[in-house]
C-alpha cells in the first residue's frame, strides 16, 4: 500500500506541476520546474499520510485529499512567483550589477526552499513511519 500511495502522489504532482508549467507559466519563485515538482510531490506525500482519506479510490488509495493539498501548494507557490517578465541581459556588466542587487534575495529564496523541503521531507517520512494506515 505504501508504494501505491507514493505512486499516486507522484502522478498527481506531475499532472498539477505540468499544468502550472505549460499553461500558467508559473513554477514558483525559484524559476525551476524540478524544485516546484519536488515541493508538490512532498505536499502530496504529506497529504497521503496525514490527511484523512476522502473521495474515490485509485489502486486502493484515496486521491482527492492529496490532489487538493497539491493544488493548494501549487497555487500558493505560484502566487509567490514574480510577475514581471525580465529580459535576458547580454552585457556582462549589467548581469553583475543585477547579481549584486538581487544577491540577498536569491540567497533568502534558496534558504527558504531548502528549509521548506527539509520540513516537508521530515513530515512525509514521519507520516510513512508513524501515521496509522486505514
Amino acid at each position: 500500500m505504501l508504494f501505491a500511495e507514493i505512486f499516486v502522489s507522484i502522478v498527481l504532482a506531475v499532472l498539477v506541476g505540468t499544468v502550472f508549467f505549460y499553461i500558467f507559466k508559473k513554477v514558483g519563485p525559484w524559476n525551476n520546474f524540478w524544485a516546484f515538482l519536488i515541493v508538490l510531490i512532498l505536499a502530496g506525500l504529506i497529504a497521503e499520510f496525514w490527511v484523512a482519506p476522502i473521495g474515490p479510490l485509485v489502486f486502493g488509495v484515496s486521491w482527492l485529499g492529496a490532489f487538493a493539498f497539491i493544488l493548494f501548494f501549487a497555487i500558493l507557490i505560484a502566487a509567490a512567483t514574480p510577475t514581471d517578465k525580465r529580459e535576458r541581459e547580454v552585457d556582462a556588466e549589467i548581469v553583475k550589477e543585477k547579481m549584486r542587487e538581487e544577491g540577498p534575495a536569491i540567497v533568502a529564496l534558496g534558504t527558504f526552499f531548502w528549509f521548506l523541503v527539509f520540513i516537508m521531507a521530515v513530515a512525509a517520512i514521519g507520516g510513512m513511519l508513524y501515521a496509522p494506515t486505514a
